[in-house]
């Protein structure tokens, strides 16, 4: 199942109610940014789990490691490499199998 939201805090709502396995996110969202979401996202039950993509127009260095300490799991520059995604999607699938 696919669920999309437009800003971080429906995100929240989403991700409360169907406990994903993979979150794709943007940084720069209209509400507050994607590393403040990823790291309410680390806390939430339903979530905490989950894999991390920030997918975004930030490139720098410092922007990756705010990322990472934020709880991002991957961090991709747009525009996105589709390979590369589908990689770490097939990856995340495997990691997220019921056992």
């Amino acid at each position: 199942t696919v669920e999309i939201a437009y800003c971080a805090a429906d995100a929240v709502d989403v991700a409360r109610v169907f406990s994903p396995d993979v979150c794709l996110l943007d940084i720069g969202l209209p509400d507050f940014d994607g590393n403040e979401l990823a790291r309410r996202l680390r806390r939430m039950p339903q979530s905490t789990g989950a894999t991390l993509i920030a997918m975004t127009g930030y490139g720098r260095q410092q922007d990756r490691d705010a990322a990472q300490a934020a709880g991002f799991d991957h961090y991709m520059v747009k525009p996105v490499n589709t390979v590369e995604l589908s990689d770490l999607l097939a990856e995340a699938a495997a990691q997220h199998q019921p056992r």
